[in-house]
This record gives C-alpha cells, sequence and structure tokens, in this order.
C-alpha cells in the first residue's frame, strides 16, 4: 500500500487486513462524508476503535504511544484528518505550503549541518517538511526550533515539542513551566494555540475533558511519543516523569506545578 501525505511524504505501508483494513475504510469514507463533523473524525481517530493505538492506558479511549508513532499507518491515518479538514473548508493546503520556504540546502547553512543530516531529520519526521516540484521545503520556524541558534548542532541539547493546546471539541490540554508565547492562535479554531516548545526543562501537563482530568508531567529525552486529546497535543521526545489519573489529584497537582 502506497499513500503520498499532503505534504508530498510518500508512505509504504503493509497492505491493512481484517479489523485494520474495515477501520481504515471507515475512516476514508468519513472524509467525504458531509454528516462526519471533525470532531466526531477526531473522536474516531483517537477512539478505542482504532487497532493501532494502545488501548491498555485509557478507559475511554486509544493512546498514541512509540510503538504507534513507528507505524507508518499512524500517518497515513493522521494525513485523513487532514484531507478531512480540507473537505470541510478548515484547512487551506496551499496557505500551509507557502510557509515552508528554505530549501534543504539553506536549512542546511542556517543550522550549520550537511544537506545528507537535513535530510535524514526529515525522513525521520524530526523536521517538518513540504514536498514542492520534486524538492523538500521546510518552514523556517520549525528549522529554528530544531536547532536552536547558529552555531551548530552541540547547541541543540532539548528536543522540540510540537503542542496544540487550549479548549477544542469540549476537551482541553494545558500546560504548566514553560514559556509559550511563541504559540501562535490556531487558524482551525480561536481557542487553541499551536507551535512549537523549546528550552524546557519540566512540563505540566493537565488532560481534562468533562469530570475528567489527569495530571502529566514531562522532561526532555526517550522515544517519540504524544500525549492527545480530541485533536490537543503534546508531540516530540519526551518522558512521563510523573503521572496521575485520579481528577482531583490532577488539578491539584497541576496548580502546584504552576506554582513552582
Amino acid at each position: 500500500m502506497i499513500h503520498e501525505t499532503l505534504s508530498g511524504r510518500r508512505l509504504e505501508c503493509d497492505d491493512p487486513s481484517g479489523e485494520l483494513a474495515t477501520f481504515l475504510g471507515r475512516l476514508s469514507s468519513a472524509v467525504t462524508d458531509p454528516a462526519v463533523t471533525e470532531d466526531a473524525f477526531v473522536a474516531l481517530l483517537y477512539g478505542r476503535e482504532n487497532p493501532i493505538l494502545d488501548r491498555s492506558i485509557f478507559a475511554d479511549r486509544g493512546a498514541v504511544t512509540a510503538q504507534v508513532t513507528a507505524n507508518p499507518l499512524w500517518y497515513v491515518m493522521t494525513d485523513l484528518l487532514g484531507r478531512k479538514q480540507v473537505a470541510l473548508g478548515r484547512l487551506d493546503v496551499d496557505a500551509a505550503a507557502a510557509r515552508f520556504t528554505l530549501s534543504v540546502a539553506d536549512t542546511a547553512a542556517r543550522l550549520g549541518i550537511s544537506e545528507s543530516a537535513v535530510r535524514q531529520a526529515i525522513e525521520s519526521r524530526r523536521l517538518p517538511a513540504w514536498r514542492k516540484g520534486g524538492k523538500w521545503f521546510i518552514d523556517p520556524r520549525a528549522a529554528d526550533a530544531f536547532m536552536p541558534g547558529k552555531q551548530g548542532p552541540e547547541r541543540a541539547t532539548v528536543p522540540a515539542l510540537e503542542v496544540r493546546v487550549g479548549l477544542l471539541a469540549g476537551a482541553s490540554l494545558r500546560l504548566c513551566g514553560v514559556d509559550t508565547s511563541a504559540l501562535e492562535r490556531d487558524s482551525l479554531d480561536t481557542k487553541a494555540w499551536a507551535g512549537q516548545l523549546r528550552e524546557w526543562e519540566s512540563i505540566g501537563v493537565l488532560w481534562s475533558h468533562g469530570d475528567k482530568a489527569r495530571f502529566f508531567r514531562l522532561v526532555p529525552g526517550g522515544e517519540p511519543a504524544e500525549i492527545a486529546n480530541q485533536g490537543l497535543f503534546v508531540r516530540g521526545r519526551f518522558t512521563i516523569a510523573e503521572t496521575d489519573n485520579n481528577a482531583r489529584r490532577a488539578r491539584a497537582r497541576f496548580a502546584e506545578h504552576v506554582k513552582k
């Protein structure tokens, strides 16, 4: 199975079968079904019916783990979410692509690394890129977050996080312990902010939906991972150093972390 994403990445996957093929078919049909809202699509994508998600962590939904992000089918599914947003008029592909202006050579010079290192970062998805005219282009903001400063790779001591936080579809994802002033209001939802975070040491995350709440404390390093909630997320290389799934304790723990 070969799938080309909106950004031009070519994904090669084993042909899905059984439960996985059925679920992927449901997602594909939902893209063009006007009766399926974006919120409903997100709920399906992150729900317990998705067979590639880890169903052992949360009672009410699946979890995106390092094993999930290593599966190319996960990126097929998230690309289908992007296509749903396009179908609903919520995502302008041309406007999104226009932000990616740096060539591989420009990015290498900007970061003080080789062009092959840039291509490896693109291939491993550590550096977001968009393919235009058969060539990769990088968003300058992503390049700067990938390798802070212009003095070479030794300056990059903390992995950048990709985040979309705020309030969306009755769910929220809040952060503390990190400067979020660089985040921009999400064009898809005025109550969400998105961007990349860097130069962080310990981040508190409050996941909430209705009466449910969970607290996570993240520290840099580890395998690629994600904390997600109805289209909101924190993605990157981090380790969950602390967690609490009791709603009352989770909110109290987050409040304590805010005061630090």
